[in-house]
Parts: C-alpha cells; structure tokens; sequence
C-alpha cells in the first residue's frame, strides 16, 4: 500500500477548485488556514458573521478550524451559491448561508449578536462601509477583510478607522481565471 499524502484541497471534497469561473476565492493554502487559525487562538469568536460566501470556501474553512462555531453568512442569490450552499450546510451543521447581500442580512439577524465578522464582499467603496456598520451594529468585536489591500475596501474603511484598530496583516497568493496576484488580509479590533 502506498502512502499518499494529503493535501489541504484533500481536507475539503465538497468545494469545487476550479479557479476559472467566478468571482474567486480565498485558495486552501497553508498561509490562509493560518489567519484563520490565529483567529481562532487570539480571537475565539463564538458568532461569526460571514459577508461574501460565494461558493463556500472560506466558510468551510472558518467552520473546519473552528468546530462548533456558529457561522452566518450571506451572499446574493447567485447560480454558485444556490449550487453550493447545500453541501456546506450538510457538511457544517452550525453553518446558516442565506442568500441575501449583506445590507439585507440585517433583517435575518437583527436579534443576534456576533464577535467577529469576515468581510469578503463587495469589494467597492459604498458596500464596505455599509459591511462596516452592519459589523458595527451587531457588535461585533473583531473584523477580518479579504482585500484590504484594494484602494476600495480600504477607502471604505477609512470613515471607520476611528473605532477601528488595525492589529495585523497577512499576505497570501491566489489565482483567478490565470492571473496570480498577492492579495492582503487584515485584522482589526473594535476600540471600547
């Protein structure tokens, strides 16, 4: 019997890894299970609120380090989700996808508050700063953005910055239709 050794794509079969079609996703790579591993040591969150799920990877990610974790995410109602979201919901039983953009989320979960929040979504100015007041909203404590390295999400930020405190950053690589690019994850806690 041969030995085979598995990789971090092997950990999750029920996520397609396909990266020349859609809008992209957070590759299984070790340097991005890290983030989410710190998250889990130096955070601890209990409620996660996920905006920007897509086709499931980073949920499944979140929900794989963080077993037990109550997880909400929310995405329109596009092809992939409607795809996808039934397998991540079997898989991760404390996993809830709706299929709304994220100002919407509000009316799902207005009762409820969460920890920490990653922010995958809109990558525009106007939808980041709504994403930063939902967060806000529902106090969260800690927010995680995919792509703050983009003029965008970081000028949709900027408002916020006074309740905000950048506490680390990371770099990974990710291919989409061909193209490799370095893209930045970053941290902040909410100050008070």
């Amino acid at each position: 019997m041969e030995w085979v050794m598995k990789t971090n794509e092997d950990l999750f079969p029920h996520l397609d890894f396909n990266t020349d079609k859609g809008w992209g996703y957070l590759p299984p790579t070790d340097e991005v299970l890290d983030v989410f591993r710190y998250v889990k040591s130096e955070c601890n969150p209990e409620r996660i609120l996920e905006i920007g799920y897509y086709a499931g990877h980073s949920t499944s990610y979140l929900a794989e380090i963080m077993p037990g974790t109550d997880i909400i995410s929310c995405c329109p109602n596009h092809p992939m989700y409607r795809d996808t979201v039934l397998r991540v919901e079997r898989k991760y039983r404390y996993v809830k996808v709706i299929g709304v953009k994220s100002p919407e989320i509000f009316e799902y979960i207005c009762d409820w508050t969460f920890d920490f929040a990653f922010v995958d979504g809109s990558h525009h100015k106007k939808p980041v700063m709504m994403d930063v007041a939902l967060c806000l909203t529902m106090g969260v404590k800690w927010i995680l953005f995919d792509n703050a390295d983009q003029q965008e999400v970081q000028e949709g930020i900027a408002p916020y910055m006074h309740r905000l405190e950048q506490v680390k950053e990371w770099q990974y690589t990710g291919v989409n239709k061909g193209k490799t690019r370095v893209n930045s994850i970053t941290l902040f806690r909410v100050k008070g």
